[in-house]
């Protein structure tokens, strides 16, 4: 055990490390620098149809009770009412880093700052984002914040590590033992998967994120088993770790095929944790 948390502590020290991209995906990710850039001025422009249009849809804000899910462009409002009323004035980005990258999905995580009219800062935070291009447009797709991430308690934090990696170990146990039960025990519904820009809302256990067919993965691609890899803590609360990872997948005669990076978020509800979020990047193939 203090083995596997001195391994944690490790990889929690990688929270600024970048992930090595494999290919060249600087145009994709000077592109949505550009539209975040321009999504925090208009956010301070006041104005919700000018930041609209730095949004991918459907839209994901994943608080602290859950998923919102916000369809149409139509349906999304910044809410500056809220924001005058705590004394708001401006935000701004501090730091910015590049996550994980492809051509239609760069992820970062940024820090942020919200400002009164006089210029004091009065609220700082942490906010992970993924955004997407559809077609041939860059937009934030999913945010999750947290306001709090300089006040944390450390025992609270590194517990909620140990845990929620030992919940990925089960995840891919039961995963290659074809145990969809298994696996429900370690996801939580609703849950949500950008499999690079295709959205899946598991809204009750009758979606296939919840019933995964083997069978058929086992017919069209030869599945004998998958491996996750390059797990790294990104960023971390007592109730939810975001990890960055690389799954990889193997056919029956033990030969690797395919490489995902992916980022998972795992979240405890009613005492138990759980996968609710992940984006998988561009896959790599051996075959």
């Amino acid at each position: 055990m203090k083995i596997f948390r001195l391994i944690v502590l490790i990889l929690f020290t990688l929270v600024h490390a970048q992930h090595a991209f494999a290919q060249d995906y600087s145009q994709a990710i000077r592109e949505a620098r550009a539209s975040l850039d321009r999504f925090i001025e208009k956010w301070n422009s006041i104005d919700d149809a000018a930041v609209r249009e730095e949004l991918s849809y459907p839209h994901i804000s994943h608080g602290p009770n859950g998923f919102v899910v916000i369809e149409q462009a139509q349906d999304w409002f910044v809410g500056y009412d809220n924001l005058r009323q705590q004394g708001w004035g401006s935000s701004a980005f501090n730091n910015i880093t590049v996550r994980q990258a492809s051509d239609d999905k760069v992820n970062f995580t940024v820090e942020f700052s919200r400002i009164r009219p006089n210029g004091e800062v009065y609220l700082s935070g942490l906010v992970y984002y993924v955004w997407t291009r559809q077609d041939g447009e860059w937009g934030m797709q999913y945010r999750s914040g947290d306001l709090f991430y300089e006040r944390h308690d450390s025992a609270e934090v590194e517990s909620a590590i140990a845990e929620a990696m030992e919940t990925i170990e089960e995840f891919f146990i039961a995963f290659n033992s074809a145990d969809n039960s298994a696996l429900r025990e370690v996801t939580h519904i609703p849950q949500i998967m950008l499999n690079q820009n295709f959205f899946i809302h598991a809204e009750n256990t009758s979606s296939p994120l919840a019933n995964i067919d083997f069978n058929r993965l086992r017919e069209q691609e030869s599945w004998l088993r998958s491996d996750r890899i390059d797990v790294q803590v990104t960023h971390a609360t007592p109730t939810r770790v975001f990890f960055e990872l690389a799954f990889e997948r193997y056919d029956r005669n033990n030969e690797k095929y395919r490489t995902v990076p992916a980022l998972w978020v795992l979240s405890k509800r009613d005492n138990r944790w759980g996968v609710d979020f992940r984006s998988l990047m561009e896959p790599s193939f051996q075959r």
